[in-house]
């Protein structure tokens, strides 16, 4: 007798995507200059951009710049014409628990004659401008915050969750170190999304002993969800911040720089993780 016919296979179920995770976003800015606009320079901006990720990277789906309360730029504006477009946006564990920053490049130019103006942003620059060729004719150029105002709730990439954040203490400082011995101290350590990176600061006595500005980019050992080990060696006249290096397992952190042939050194003990 011949078998029964067998059912197909059921086809396989499609893959999920990874759950979207957005946020909005917002970085003081100050006009630097303007033409055609009745801005002064000084002037308080904003701009506020919207954010979205799956947990790899962060896309900017709508991004607008205020000035004096009216928007000189907005990405929602009819485009007659050409656009160049471009953006990067880097995830930073924020000054609280539970908080979030932000830094942003953003590039929106090109030949054209709608009302959508043209856009370039570098925080980690600091800088801005926005302008229109078409009439009615602008140009604004603006000093803009590193990183956003922080953002409560979720981290929108997976390595930030991967942050090491620990008080600490000075044990030792040689030299003309800009910390004495016994000075409370707070580091933040946070891996970027490109592997063998984090972002470090460590503050000490509420001064930025390493990561001020835009610095503090550095390698790092993540193993599992815990960064390991941090190394920078070189100071700030090669690489813009003091030399460092930070072993989590001993919690020791040593930090050096010479600068001026002026060498100091200074020694960081973290306290037992909680």
């Amino acid at each position: 007798m011949p078998e029964p016919a067998q059912a197909p296979p059921e086809p396989a179920a499609p893959a999920r995507e990874a759950p979207a995770r957005a946020a909005t976003a917002t970085w003081k800015a100050t006009v630097t200059r303007a033409t055609g606009l009745p801005l002064a320079a000084g002037a308080a901006c904003t701009v506020e951009a919207e954010l979205a990720s799956s947990g790899d990277d962060i896309r900017v789906p709508a991004l607008r710049v205020l000035c004096g309360g009216k928007p000189i730029y907005r990405s929602s504006d009819p485009l007659n014409g050409m656009s160049m477009f471009s953006a990067g946006v880097e995830d930073d564990s924020g000054p609280e628990p539970g908080t979030y920053a932000y830094a942003l490049s953003y590039q929106d130019k090109g030949s054209r004659a709608g009302e959508r103006a043209e856009v370039s942003l570098d925080s980690i620059r600091k800088a801005g401008a926005v302008w229109r060729d078409s009439a009615p004719a602008y140009r604004v150029e603006l000093t803009l915050a590193y990183q956003s105002l922080p953002v409560v709730g979720e981290p929108l990439l997976d390595a930030t969750r991967k942050a090491l954040r620990r008080s600490a203490l000075v044990t030792e400082s040689t030299g003309p170190s800009p910390v004495k011995v016994g000075q409370r101290c707070a580091l933040l350590v946070s891996p970027l999304p490109r592997g063998g990176k984090c972002l470090t600061r460590l503050a000490c006595a509420g001064r930025m002993l390493y990561g001020a500005g835009t610095t503090g980019v550095s390698e790092c050992t993540v193993e599992g969800d815990k960064v390991v080990r941090v190394h920078d060696g070189n100071t700030t006249p090669n690489g813009g911040d003091p030399a460092l290096e930070l072993d989590a397992a001993t919690g020791r952190i040593t930090v050096k720089d010479d600068v001026g042939g002026a060498a100091w050194t200074v020694g960081v003990q973290l306290d037992p993780s909680g």
